[in-house]
């Protein structure tokens, strides 16, 4: 599991607390992997996990601010609309890509190589919506990156 630390709290030093005290539990918000959500996968218990997260595997939807290695918080009970992001997996591969569904065909495009469609049937074998895409998480090294591209 990853854990986030909330923003909900002003930053800065708690005068209250020793600086070397590690932050309370309750101060940290946690979040499945999408390895656990895929090993449950065939267990009913998925049906109770409403958000996870998945460390974004490339650069393709750079140009929508999503850039390798950042962490992107999927929210598996949202119903994806046109032009929404969705994490998919796709045999063994989980992407994460610009959404379009129409006449029971699912369009998922890249931003970085609009070239690059991929039209997928929801019933293929080794296919599976995982959920929307509702949140990304960059860590400074990758922010760096991010700006050198744009």
């Amino acid at each position: 599991m990853w854990s986030i630390k909330r923003t909900d709290k002003p930053a800065g030093p708690d005068k209250n607390r020793p600086a070397e005290e590690p932050p309370r539990s309750e101060e940290f918000l946690q979040l499945p992997r999408v390895e656990f959500l895929l090993n449950q996968m065939e267990n009913p218990a998925r049906e109770s996990i409403e958000r996870f997260s998945l460390e974004v595997p490339d650069d393709s939807m750079a140009d929508a601010g999503l850039c390798r290695g950042d962490l992107a918080i999927i929210d598996a009970k949202q119903k994806p609309e046109n032009d929404d992001v969705v994490a998919v997996t796709l045999g063994d591969r989980m992407l994460i890509r610009r959404y379009a569904s129409s006449h029971n065909r699912i369009r998922l495009e890249s931003t970085s190589d609009p070239d690059r469609i991929l039209i997928v049937d929801p019933a293929t074998p080794g296919f599976t919506l995982l959920g929307k895409v509702i949140q990304v998480i960059r860590e400074i090294a990758n922010l760096t990156r991010f700006f050198r591209r744009h």
